[in-house]
């Protein structure tokens, strides 16, 4: 087996090397498949290490080492945590707790059409009810 930031290249059992892995994985299998990211870096769904996560993950962040993107909920297409959405799919509407819910709630107002990105704004005024 071969030491940690190595990944070990060859067959057999003559002739079998460990080759270092890319700058920011800390575990690797292969030269562009990381399994474990060192750095501050995520590990992406591609198996590479980032500084951002794309579009339907957030950071998860656990050090310096071992940081990972997690999938979105289902009801959203970004998020900053597991419960804390930033947009929302399937006609459902951003509440101001950034929850994904198929009706905005007393206080505030539905906005958008379609399918994606709609939002429920705040009323004015502390009022309950607004359009």
């Amino acid at each position: 087996t071969c030491p940690r930031g190595y990944y070990p290249e060859g067959a057999g059992s003559v002739g079998r090397t460990c080759r270092v892995c890319a700058e920011n994985c800390s575990l690797c299998t292969a030269p562009a498949i990381c399994t474990e990211c060192k750095s501050d870096k995520y590990l992406t769904p591609d198996s590479w290490c980032e500084d951002d996560c794309p579009q339907g993950y957030y950071k998860k962040k656990v050090g310096e080492i071992g940081s990972t993107c997690e999938l979105c909920p289902d009801d959203s297409i970004g998020c900053i945590g597991p419960e804390s959405m930033t947009e929302c799919k399937k006609s459902q509407y951003l509440t101001a707790e950034g929850i994904c819910a198929d009706a905005c709630p007393d206080g505030s107002y539905p906005d958008g059409v379609g399918t994606l990105g709609r939002t429920c704004p705040v009323c004015m005024g502390n009022c309950s009810l607004c359009t």
